[in-house]
């Protein structure tokens, strides 16, 4: 009937969809106008000029109820999501050559694994969505750049494809041929061709070039073209509705449709989640001359489809962006320099840009704002002042809230509903969340290489920038992108690689294979919690909107990324080969724990975490526990040490600190495992550990005084933590001479202890004499004296008492003789200095289990 009646209106080319839920035709403006009831009208938007109805289409009353909305009325296109480096040149040249090339992907996110095991995508299939003509010369150099096998293509004059079935590539065009456009879509289309086909090296990637994106990916779904759908387009969820549908039905009655019909043939529907961080609305064509965002909180469509995975976008830290641990200093065969997985966080440009310049703040790119030569040029002091001068560059993320609108699609209803799979929480929130999954995305930090016309950077010509090789690409032509348009192809492509792992034809919404790994085998992930998606915005924009979603008086909205889900990063990156392993073999059990945080003192014993295990799908096997990511020192241990469910379905944790203070927390992962699947580990629960000391010491003065000979009690004051109650002892470390430090008993309670600190007064002693001149003198004197002695005694025998008496008192006086011979205290054996005049440091450490903590003070001795 709606072919019959199209027919009759005269338009032409009526084509009904192989699913019957479509039917696409051909007409004029004056039939539309006519057949509809609506005017078309050009519009000037921003210096570019566009056609659309300027009112909702209307339909014959027999069709109410059938028809849902309408496509292709207008010209306005989704919009692509890629970004280039903001004034490159300005980059001093230890950054401007850093990149990701193919091999550093495979070595990053652990894919490599499946390329050894020849899982390279051979066999598979990848449709990629484009809206332009594309030059053969840029896919072939970036594939022969990276080792890939070249591409057999019919060029025009111009080199554009205009056929293609290679083995590897296929070219399709559905409806009237764009051309080669001007507004991006080169770049766009080159960047999703190249690096799906670099992940999925043996895959045939089929593009599909229409007018519009979403026309194409409506053929490439009725058609079945493949098992993977790679599109980087998109629109936020209030724009696609007005833009896209008829009478405020949106596209959870029409383009729901239709994502649903390809989860249901097994295809997996791969998109961008956005570039403008939570303010998925705010583009160049809305944001204010101070790139503040006006169109309020909002995500991206499709991206917030449940039907659809929604891929994010990370970064690599400033710390690790050039950092030897992670990265060589010379290219493979494919590019790589990459060592090893990369620390991530949330890409957001202005955030990240805003760190650089702090530590580089000289630099020209930080610091040329507002000259002459560059009017309107910011310096970047902040991340505000980074969103001014560069504008919005950031992954985006948020709870779906804009999947219906009311009936003039003038203001959001709500969004969609959250789906049963997704079993994550976010406070407050009840809708469905995206990112799902994220990968590096940032054209800075470091950035993609890619091959396209030197058009797309700037330069008027048609040659690829990759003509002279990929080393020229980089130093000459900087032929550097991100965005979230490379982590969606990156993802499709690692679809492409589990497609043929798992034997599959194809995995349909992974989505609910995404959140149960996640929960059940950790080691397929990389949790990224570090970085924001926040954006500056002008205050109670956008007027007519609801509440929730306007920007509030803090002029900021957004969302931080954290342990496990959340709404800058989804699930985080992935592990793939560990990812394809987990899915390849099923879980036998999930395992959890209602504890998300931890607070353990350091040697302390008593923290600990429920662990409930349920089984699925009838098993029965015993599980065993280990924990990961301790703390120096820290350790955990479990009582029972397995179980069996479901007889025995809960252990309790026991952590032990490490006896190290911390306040940056250690993500603890208590995993549970069985040996039917010894090759992965079953999450039981991710904990944020925070390791602090059990008491702390604090000297109740900076110094005591004392004077020689006398003694003084040095107070200090012990504070327990909540919840300690053990026994502290005490040591002191005294390291003044000729004194004692006396330490107080144990306490178990906060309290002030008192240190007594006792010194000495000098002491005399015996010394030979200093000068042997004089030792001699008396040594040969002492014999004559006696000699003296027994000889005037043998002349009268009746003196013999009287010589006794005399010897002892010549001894007498010898003796106190040599007494009186140096008289100085000092190093001599047998006295002491005392404790000499001056100031002293002194520790006193308090020790309970394996904890301890330590105050200092001065002791100034007068």
């Amino acid at each position: 009937q709606i072919v019959a009646w199209l027919q009759g209106e005269g338009f032409t080319n009526v084509h009904p969809a192989r699913g019957r839920n479509w039917v696409s035709f051909t007409g004029n403006a004056s039939q539309v106008e006519t057949a509809f009831a609506t005017e078309i009208h050009r519009y000037n938007v921003n210096g570019q000029m566009h056609y659309a109805n300027s009112t909702a289409p209307r339909i014959p009353a027999g069709l109410v109820g059938v028809a849902t909305g309408f496509r292709g009325l207008h010209d306005f296109h989704p919009h692509p999501m890629n970004k280039q480096r903001p004034r490159p040149f300005w980059y001093s040249t230890k950054y401007a050559e850093d990149f990701v090339a193919p091999g550093d992907i495979g070595t990053i996110y652990d894919i490599n694994a499946l390329y050894t095991a020849g899982i390279d995508g051979t066999g598979q299939k990848i449709a990629v969505m484009g809206q332009t003509d594309v030059y053969l010369a840029d896919i072939n150099d970036f594939r022969t750049g990276f080792g890939l096998s070249s591409i057999t293509c019919t060029t025009g004059a111009t080199g554009l494809i205009t056929a293609c079935n290679d083995p590897h590539f296929v070219y399709k065009l559905y409806g009237s041929d764009p051309g080669a456009s001007t507004q991006g879509d080169i770049s766009e289309a080159d960047l999703d061709l190249e690096w799906s086909g670099a992940v999925a090296r043996g895959a045939e990637i089929i593009y599909v070039n229409s007018t519009d994106t979403f026309d194409s990916f409506y053929d490439a779904i009725d058609n079945n073209l493949a098992p993977v759908i790679s599109l980087s387009y998109g629109q936020c969820e209030f724009f696609d509705n007005f833009i896209f549908s008829a009478t405020g039905s949106g596209h959870a009655l029409s383009n729901e449709a239709e994502l649903q019909k390809a989860n249901a043939q097994g295809i997996t529907f791969v998109n961008s989640s956005g570039d403008s961080g939570a303010a998925e609305c705010d583009f160049f064509a809305t944001v204010t001359d101070t790139n503040l965002a006006t169109q309020g909180l909002a995500v991206s469509y499709p991206a917030s489809s449940p039907e659809v995975t929604g891929v994010g976008g990370t970064a690599t830290p400033l710390a690790d962006w050039n950092n030897p641990t992670y990265w060589g200093t010379s290219n493979g065969s494919n590019g790589g320099t990459a060592l090893s997985y990369v620390p991530e966080q949330a890409w957001n440009d202005d955030l990240e840009f805003s760190q650089y310049c702090q530590q580089n703040s000289g630099n020209k790119f930080c610091t040329q704002g507002g000259t002459t030569a560059q009017p309107g040029w910011v310096s970047i002091t902040s991340e505000a002042t980074a969103q001014t001068d560069i504008g919005l560059s950031a992954t985006g993320g948020g709870a779906s809230n804009c999947a219906t609108e009311n009936g003039d699609m003038s203001e959001c209803v709500s969004g969609f509903p959250k789906p049963s799979w997704q079993t994550v929480t976010v406070a407050g929130q009840t809708t469905r969340l995206s990112p799902d999954v994220s990968f590096l995305a940032s054209p800075n930090f470091p950035g993609y290489v890619f091959c396209t016309p030197l058009s797309e950077l700037g330069v008027n010509s048609t040659s690829s920038s990759c003509a002279g090789g990929i080393t020229a690409a980089v130093d000459t032509n900087l032929s550097i992108i991100g965005g979230t348009s490379a982590s969606a192809p990156v993802f499709a492509g690692i679809v492409a690689l589990l497609n043929q792992y798992t034997s599959g034809t194809g995995l349909g919404n992974i989505n609910p294979s995404l959140y149960q790994l996640a929960a059940t085998a950790p080691a397929a992930f990389h949790d990224v919690t570090s970085g924001d998606i926040k954006v500056y915005c002008e205050v109670n924009t956008p007027a007519g909107q609801l509440a929730s979603l306007l920007c509030p008086s803090t002029g900021v909205i957004g969302y931080s990324a954290s342990a496990g889900f959340d709404l800058a990063t989804g699930l985080g990156s992935m592990d793939v080969n560990n990812f394809a392993v987990a899915l390849k073999n099923p879980p036998d059990f999930s395992a959890s724990t209602p504890t998300t945080s931890l607070s353990v003192f350091d040697g302390q014993t008593g923290t600990t975490a429920p662990i409930t295990v349920t089984p699925i799908n009838g098993f029965t096997g015993s599980v065993s526990f280990a924990c990961s990511g301790l703390p120096a020192g820290a350790s955990c241990s479990f009582n029972p040490a397995t179980v069996t469910p479901p007889a025995g379905t809960t252990t309790v944790a026991t952590i032990q600190g490490g006896g190290t203070n911390t306040t940056t927390p250690a993500n603890v992962v208590i995993a549970a495992s069985t040996g039917t699947l010894s090759t992965v580990s079953h999450q039981a629960a991710s904990i944020a550990l925070t390791t602090t000391a059990p008491f702390t010491l604090a000297a109740d003065a900076a110094t005591f005084q004392v004077a020689e000979g006398s003694n003084v009690a040095a107070t200090i004051t012990v504070t327990l933590a909540t919840g300690f109650s053990g026994t502290i002892s005490f040591t002191c470390t005294d390291q003044v001479p000729a004194s004692t430090c006396t330490t107080p008993n144990n306490i178990n309670a906060s309290q002030d202890v008192s240190f007594q600190l006792t010194t000495s007064l000098p002491t005399a002693k015996l010394e030979r004499p200093l000068d042997r001149g004089s030792r001699i003198l008396y040594a040969a004197l002492l014999p004559g004296l006696f000699g003296f002695v027994f000889i005037a005694g043998s002349r009268k025998r009746s003196m013999t008492a009287m010589r006794i008496v005399g010897l002892i008192a010549l001894l007498g006086a010898s003796t106190l003789w040599m007494a009186s011979c140096g008289g100085n205290s000092g190093s001599g054996t047998g006295g002491s200095n005392g404790t000499p005049k001056g100031t002293y440091n002194i520790t006193v450490t308090g020790i309970s289990g394996g904890a301890s903590n330590s105050a200092t003070f001065q002791l100034i001795v007068q």
